[in-house]
C-alpha cells in the first residue's frame, strides 16, 4: 500500500519548489530547516527566506505569493 510519495529535488531556482508541501533545509549534510514553504518565508533569519531574499524583491514576492496559494496534497483511501 502507497501510503504517500517523497519527492526529492535539487532545484535550480526557489520557483521551482514553492508550491511543494514541504521543504527540507540542508548545510553541510545537516537539517537546518523543514516546514511548509509560506512558514519557512515567515522565518526573519531562517536559511530558505535568505535564499529567496537573494533573487530579488520581485521574484521573492512571486516565490511568497504562490507558496501562500498552496494547497497541500492529501492522501485519500480508496
Amino acid at each position: 500500500m502507497l501510503l504517500g510519495i517523497l519527492k526529492c529535488l535539487f532545484p535550480t531556482g526557489v520557483n521551482t519548489i514553492a508550491d511543494f508541501d514541504r521543504i527540507l533545509v540542508l548545510d553541510a549534510g545537516v537539517l537546518i530547516e523543514f516546514d511548509s514553504p509560506a512558514n519557512l518565508l515567515q522565518k526573519p533569519d531562517g536559511i530558505f527566506k535568505s535564499l529567496v531574499d537573494a533573487t530579488g524583491s520581485a521574484n521573492a514576492t512571486q516565490v511568497a505569493s504562490i507558496a501562500g496559494n498552496h494547497v497541500p496534497y492529501v492522501h485519500k483511501e480508496v
